[in-house]
């Protein structure tokens, strides 16, 4: 397996358990009395069903061989990245008062690390984009060449 592919792969997944995580320990939302829920209580939870997706992803990525896998992977973790900074910001949202701990610390701690997840799958679809387009170059050479070498040993 290619060390890049690992080391992307590695990283997608702790952004993913950062993403799982965090919500519900150290970037925790605010608590909630008996039956009484926050959107914030919600929004951890729809976190946490994403970060394991986006885990799940990254180690699919690591065991990936494939490049097109690859950037099909990186599609996947992009959009899932765009989901879970949409969910605290518009979808669900958290609290609306700026001195909850959801508001000041969840909320960015969350967006920011699903924006560097966003721009990491970019990196790594270019990255395999540009290696499939070095390998179908290599490819095509590699048919000319053969299409000559039997079209002389034809007319020979």
């Amino acid at each position: 397996m290619e060390k890049k592919g690992i080391l992307f792969g590695i990283v997608i997944t702790v952004f993913g358990l950062l993403i799982t995580i965090g919500p519900q320990t150290f970037w925790h939302v605010c608590r909630s009395d008996g039956d009484m829920r926050m959107s914030c209580f919600y929004t951890a939870r729809a976190e946490l069903a994403i970060g394991i997706g986006i885990a799940i992803l990254g180690i699919v990525f690591a065991l990936s061989k494939s490049q097109k896998a690859k950037q099909a992977l990186s599609i996947a973790v992009g959009l899932s990245g765009i989901y879970a900074f949409i969910v605290p910001n518009w979808l669900i949202g958290v609290c609306g008062a700026e001195h909850m701990h959801c508001h000041a610390v969840t909320k960015p701690a969350v967006s920011l690390v699903s924006i560097a997840l966003i721009v990491l799958a970019i990196v790594s679809y270019v990255v395999y984009l540009r290696e499939g387009v070095k390998e179908d170059d290599r490819t095509t050479v590699d048919d000319h060449q053969v299409g000559n070498t039997e079209l002389k040993e034809e007319t020979a």
